[in-house]
């Protein structure tokens, strides 16, 4: 037996007014977990700039797809940091307390948003002290990913893993080996687990 299922109908946040519909866009299941009764039920926003990431398309014609794409079921009982930390992994991006509810950022480069300047303008004089910046400690990251993926090429799916991603200096023995292992069950190509 084969049976495919639509899943639940989403909203798009740059158009909440507009009747739910099926999508497979990150951030627009993101942003209906949070603000849906069946999730957490609170405000949002950014959820349009985080939907708008995720449909962009990447890759060349004619193997393009949107740039973050989900095909999750949220089966097991979890907490909802949790599952709210689950598909911020997926829509690429960061969900900041804001308020009673979250202030969604895409994890994308962009422009400086403000700039500080301790000699003049609405802040002079008001920093006191900036204290040294310290870097985390590099020595235990890894330094080659590998992201496990559901292959729907074939029937049924399977498991299926990308090619190994390595930093540089791995092959040639400047960094050492130091594998990791993610499992990302609602990436359904290839493509969209070597760009995570």
């Amino acid at each position: 037996i084969k049976a495919v299922f639509k899943g639940l109908k989403l909203i798009d946040p740059n158009n909440p007014g507009d009747p739910a519909t099926w999508s497979d866009n990150a951030g627009w299941a993101l942003y209906n977990y949070l603000t849906q009764s069946w999730g957490e039920n609170v405000t949002v926003s950014g959820g349009g700039a985080v939907a708008d990431r995720c449909a962009e398309l990447v890759g060349t014609a004619p193997n393009q797809e949107a740039r973050c794409r989900i095909g999750l079921t949220l089966s097991q009982r979890q907490p909802a940091e949790q599952w709210r930390e689950t598909l911020r992994t997926y829509a690429e991006c960061f969900v900041v307390p804001d308020g009673g509810g979250y202030l969604l950022i895409p994890d994308a480069p962009a422009a400086s948003e403000y700039t500080f300047d301790h000699a003049s303008g609405t802040l002079a004089g008001s920093l006191i002290a900036l204290g040294a910046i310290r870097r985390t400690g590099q020595a235990n990251l890894p330094t080659v990913m590998t992201v496990w993926y559901t292959d729907r090429s074939v029937t049924p799916y399977r498991d299926a893993a990308c090619d190994p991603v390595k930093r540089p200096g791995v092959d040639t023995g400047a960094l050492p080996w130091r594998p990791q292992e993610i499992r990302l069950n609602g990436i359904f190509t290839k493509s969209q687990a070597t760009r995570v």
